[in-house]
């Protein structure tokens, strides 16, 4: 999982639209965290809209094997991770103690 994301990010690297896609998507979450007004204005929606149309018709243009091969190792990772009898431990763990800090049991 790990070389498939480095091999997008090389791609992103030299690759000028996918390079522009994920400038926009930086501009647009700097937007959204240093303006406050920003996310209760109307325009967020529609922003956010295009840069979902924009990544969907390039990844599917252009990066469709190597998104679906991402997505697949994630899936696997994820059901590896939820059938783990030490990581259902750590989860528990972690719920317990922010129970505790959080209701002061």
């Amino acid at each position: 999982m790990i070389q498939l994301i480095q091999n997008m990010w090389t791609k992103t690297q030299v690759d000028p639209e996918l390079n522009q896609y994920m400038d926009n998507v930086s501009t647009f979450l700097t937007k959204a965290i240093r303006e406050p007004n920003y996310l209760a204005s109307t325009s967020i929606n529609s922003d956010a809209q295009v840069l979902i149309d924009n990544g969907q018709a390039l990844m599917n243009a252009k990066y469709k094997p190597d998104m679906d091969a991402l997505f697949d190792e994630g899936h696997v990772f994820v059901t590896k991770l939820n059938n783990d009898p030490r990581s259902k431990e750590v989860a528990a763990n972690f719920q317990k103690f922010a129970t505790h800090l959080c209701y002061d049991k």
